[in-house]
């Protein structure tokens, strides 16, 4: 795989928590630089016959950001949105895997919970992990060997990052981060709005009762997005 990159990026490295296994860590860029170049090489290569992914239960995909972008109410209010039990389902739907010794979920917290942990190893396998000075990291990812699994991960974090940013502390719920997608539609979010439409997230049936009020044009640019994306990808 060291050929696919560019190696003063990117480190292979062993990990404990794999048995046979390695894990690749990537230097810090922008999400843009993520979907568009770094990464470019390495799906161009198939190594699904050579590797594991998705398929090993101890592989898991983590993914850093700066901490310095968030005010600490803004990082109350990740921490509650990641916990929460209502989004739970639809949380670990996203994420392809469920509660877990190394990204574990608790009921409790809420945005009156702290973001300074003690100094306890145990507190960074939370499925958000507050114990990195420069960085928060979300553990919640089954690891992916498919580029656009592996993009829609990428593209929920930063879409729930920029819903952090614009919702309140008592709109909170996955139903609000749907309706943020709806009425603000991003292409480079073309993954995950794949995703969500082929789970009927987007759907006006019943996936949960709150869905009802979604955005309708907004699921409509969606769909466009969607179109004219495969489209772009066959051309």
């Amino acid at each position: 795989m060291k050929p696919t990159f560019n190696e003063e990026h990117i480190l292979f490295k062993r990990d404990g928590s794999l048995n046979y296994g390695f894990e690749i860590v990537s230097t810090n860029a922008t999400f843009n630089y993520h979907k568009n170049i770094f990464w470019q090489s390495f799906f161009s290569e198939k190594y699904n016959d050579d590797v594991k992914g998705y398929k090993a239960k101890t592989c898991g995909m983590h993914i850093h950001f700066s901490r310095s972008y968030f005010t600490d109410l803004e990082q109350k209010k990740l921490n509650t949105f990641y916990h929460s039990k209502s989004n739970r389902d639809f949380i670990q739907l996203i994420a392809g895997r469920s509660n877990n010794e190394y990204a574990r979920f608790y009921d409790h917290i809420d945005i009156t919970d702290t973001i300074s942990p003690p100094n306890q190893s145990n507190y960074k396998y939370r499925c958000i992990n507050f114990c990195n000075d420069e960085t928060i990291e979300i553990r919640i990812f089954q690891s992916n060997l498919k580029e656009n699994s592996f993009f829609r991960n990428l593209e929920f974090v930063d879409s729930v990052n920029n819903f952090i940013k614009f919702t309140s502390i008592t709109k909170l719920s996955f139903n609000d981060y749907i309706n943020y997608l709806l009425s603000d539609t991003k292409k480079s979010y073309f993954n995950l709005y794949e995703f969500l439409n082929k789970n009927h997230l987007f759907s006006f049936t019943n996936y949960n009762e709150e869905i009802r009020n979604i955005n309708r044009k907004g699921f409509i640019n969606i769909l466009r997005n969607i179109e004219s994306e495969k489209k772009r990808k066959c051309v």
